[in-house]
């Protein structure tokens, strides 16, 4: 099933289940006051919101999405938590568009995080060469997925993850250096990333 088919209730649910999880997504990432920085696939906001709160009071996050109910369920969320002056949401198709194309400028991100998004987008390459194109030259992108042979009782099926090797060779191939990776929960490896 594709993302864009899911209720944001449901994603939303999904994002509270996983949110102490999330938290340690974004102490990898490394996030700090003052820092500008996105999540790419943010679905319907909820990790935005958590990096919001590491970046205040002086930074922002960007919650893209290509799904207009889910950019929707977003702003509803940060408008409840009173967050709007750090979190701006956008709707754009991050596999088709180009960096001049969005509100946030290329080369200005500090961090970017994907997470849980990658196994869904069918041309990966595109898709964090962007990423690459948006984070400055010091910018880190971190990309967590399910991993293909643990928790296997939620998530995508196995033949629907994506393998540690296919997204290193993605990366690499979209001008994407490797800074370091590993386990990030119960079934989720991650990597981080610089521009090459």
């Amino acid at each position: 099933m594709d993302r864009r088919d899911y209720a944001p209730e449901q994603v939303l649910a999904h994002q509270i289940l996983r949110a102490a999880a999330s938290e340690r997504w974004l102490g990898i990432l490394d996030l700090r006051p003052g820092m500008e920085a996105a999540d790419l696939g943010s679905g319907p906001g909820l990790v935005a919101l958590q990096m919001a709160r590491r970046v205040r009071p002086d930074g922002r996050v960007w919650a893209i999405d290509r799904n207009a109910a889910m950019v929707a369920q977003a702003a509803r969320l940060v408008a409840a938590a009173h967050m709007e002056e750090w979190v701006r949401t956008v709707e754009a198709d991050l596999a088709a568009v180009e960096p001049g194309e969005l509100p946030v400028r290329p080369a200005s991100l500090e961090r970017a995080l994907v997470a849980n998004v990658l196994h869904h987008v069918p041309d990966k390459v595109r898709f964090l060469g962007l990423a690459r194109r948006l984070l400055g030259r010091q910018g880190r992108l971190l990309v967590v997925e399910f991993d293909p042979l643990r928790g296997l009782h939620f998530g995508p099926p196995p033949g629907e993850r994506m393998a540690p090797e296919e997204l290193e060779e993605a990366a690499e191939r979209a001008g994407l250096a490797p800074v370091a990776g590993g386990d990030a929960g119960e079934a989720w490896y991650h990597r981080l990333f610089t521009p090459a």
